[in-house]
């Protein structure tokens, strides 16, 4: 049928039984099928949509192009499940949600409530947001776009464009946690995740800001810093958050709560 692109959605997980080798070969008869197509198929991109039934390990990705990471629809909780997410996943494998204009459970099928839903956007900030989460991994672009205004449309468009500059970057990238991780329970004020270059010498890194009363919010890179750093705003161009290098310190100024914003950042001279 022409078919090349398919979406395996299983989160079921096998429940424990005590018949261990029951659930042994169940596995490996399921991942000998998956190879079997991708060795039948090899034009074939298949999707692993399996992370609820503790279907994300590797055993299972090196039979398929991607890993779709989760469809938490609460999108300032998706920072936490990303930075997760790239612990265990390669960067050009995960598969990351974005969904401006999003079609929200409690809404879902109220037109005047989607609606009124997307009035509430024109500012940009909660699409800029979506599509920061997304562009940490391999976006997934979903949401209700349909109802974007003007400028939300450009606000996507140039994320997707900077995805499509990024990629060879990313096949060749690694996670970083400059902050550490966020918790999902308890935000904090800010999360970052840096994705750092084979050769050290340049890091993508995105930034969110949670609800804060703060402005100011300091980033060490001393880790990978050894000589001059510079700083430019990668996404978007003008989301009103700046940044500026002190020392091995990058000072991000971001006043609007639950905003967000990806820097790229060049080290020069000796790296670790």
């Amino acid at each position: 049928a022409g078919i090349r692109y398919i979406k395996n959605d299983c989160n079921a997980a096998l429940r424990w039984s005590g018949e261990a080798d029951l659930i042994y070969e169940n596995q490996r008869a399921v991942i000998a099928f998956y190879k079997s197509l991708t060795e039948k198929f090899p034009d074939l991109y298949i999707e692993n949509c399996g992370s609820g039934g503790m279907r994300a390990d590797y055993g299972m990705l090196k039979n398929f192009c991607l890993q779709s990471v989760s469809d938490q629809e609460i999108y300032y909780l998706n920072p936490p499940v990303l930075q997760g997410m790239l612990a265990n996943v390669i960067p050009e494998q995960a598969g990351s949600w974005a969904y401006p204009y999003p079609n929200l459970f409690d809404t879902r099928g109220d037109l005047a409530e989607m609606r009124k839903t997307a009035d509430l956007q024109a500012d940009g900030r909660q699409t800029v947001f979506n599509m920061v989460n997304g562009l940490a991994g391999n976006v997934y672009l979903s949401g209700r776009i349909d109802y974007s205004d003007a400028y939300n449309d450009k606000l996507i468009s140039e994320g997707l464009s900077f995805f499509k500059r990024i990629r060879e970057f990313k096949n060749n990238a690694s996670a970083v946690y400059p902050t550490g991780f966020a918790d999902i329970c308890d935000l904090g004020e800010f999360a970052t995740l840096g994705l750092i270059g084979y050769g050290k010498d340049k890091m993508y890194l995105f930034f969110w800001k949670f609800k804060s009363a703060e402005k100011t919010f300091e980033v060490p890179l001393k880790k990978w810093a050894k000589g001059g750093v510079t700083v430019n705003v990668a996404y978007p161009s003008d989301s009103g958050i700046t940044a500026c290098v002190d020392g091995n310190v990058l000072r991000v100024n971001a006043g609007e709560d639950y905003s967000a914003a990806i820097f790229e950042i060049i080290f020069k001279g000796e790296t670790v």
